[in-house]
């Protein structure tokens, strides 16, 4: 949360645990360049997103998803809080498109490797026969 306070976004940070939000506020008010750029709330984000639809321009759920049992909610929540623009839906579509991409070049890194692999391991065994041939 602080770093992106220190770069100028106005950040709101949500968790469902009094004690984590407490202890989030406490290191916020050690430094003075963020802590007025800086809201906390206890809650979920479900919660949340139901009085701030549409309201932010970006949500950060960092280290996060994997803790949450309703990922489907959670993620529903999230997108339903953000602002519509046309053009985050362009990045979106941007960011799949490269992560498709991505995967499928290493897909195919990975057949190469296999194929590579079994080449050299027939090329020895037909090398190895040769030479057992040879000798026999």
């Amino acid at each position: 949360m602080q770093p992106l306070a220190r770069i100028g976004a106005n950040v709101t940070g949500i968790d469902a645990s009094q004690s984590m939000v407490d202890t989030a506020c406490s290191h916020a008010c050690e430094d003075p360049s963020v802590s007025d750029s800086i809201t906390y709330v206890c809650g979920t984000i479900e919660e949340h997103a139901n009085k701030h639809k549409e309201f932010y321009d970006a949500v950060v759920a960092s280290e996060v998803l994997e803790h949450v049992a309703h990922k489907d909610l959670f993620l529903s929540a999230c997108v339903s809080s953000l602002k519509v623009r046309r053009h985050s839906i362009i990045v979106v579509v941007v960011v799949v498109v490269v992560v498709v991409v991505v995967v499928v070049v290493i897909v195919v890194v990975v057949i190469v490797v296999v194929v590579v692999v079994v080449v050299i391991v027939v090329v020895v065994v037909i090398i190895i026969v040769i030479f057992l041939l040879y000798l026999g």
